[in-house]
């Protein structure tokens, strides 16, 4: 089935909400077969759907429902729970199909599993923030005031705002860590 090469996983419902295609991806993203769903009512709660901050989405709220009441597409981030437990991050469009005289015949559901693209950005974020600060106290680094007064310096070249910079050093600040320790230091 030409379905089955796209990444996007694919599901089209009848005008009831009975599954009429389901596509290889959404197979792997719910571990649920095309055979066992076939014909069956699609609901938040048979693909265990939450709302992107966890939050269970209640059957009477189905945003199927919701794309065929408005008449118009649906889109928006949900979490998926497959039958392996393992969860994911899943961009669902919900659009109708709507025939001649304003007749509904069903919907398409495309989606997107963009957990591995999440994950990498929260990644980047994290490496990110360790490259630019102490893990102890959080403060920039050393690094970053270099980027930081690199940015600033040109900045200032390029306006007319005239400012000062004053870097200061404390001498002996090794006492203060040997004497009082170095979460007071910090």
């Amino acid at each position: 089935c030409l379905l089955d090469n796209l990444r996007d996983g694919v599901i089209f419902v009848d005008s009831q909400s009975r599954i009429m295609v389901w596509s290889q991806t959404v197979e792997v993203m719910t571990g649920m077969s095309a055979n066992k769903v076939d014909g069956m009512e699609l609901t938040p709660s048979m693909l265990r759907l939450s709302d992107s901050l966890g939050n269970e989405i209640p059957n009477s709220k189905s945003p199927i429902d919701q794309c065929f009441e408005q008449r118009r597409k649906i889109s928006g981030d949900y979490i998926l729970i497959g039958r392996s437990g393992r969860e994911a991050k899943i961009e669902m469009t919900f659009i109708p199909v709507i025939g001649s005289h304003d007749s509904l015949h069903g919907a398409i559901i495309l989606a997107h599993d963009s957990t591995v693209q999440l994950d990498l950005q929260r990644q980047l974020k994290d490496l990110y923030k360790f490259s630019m600060l102490d893990p102890l106290t959080q403060v920039a680094n050393r690094a970053q005031f270099e980027r930081a007064l690199d940015e600033f310096v040109r900045l200032r070249n390029t306006s007319d705002f005239e400012c000062s910079l004053i870097v200061c050093d404390i001498d002996f600040f090794k006492a203060v860590n040997d004497n009082y320790n170095h979460h007071i230091g910090d």
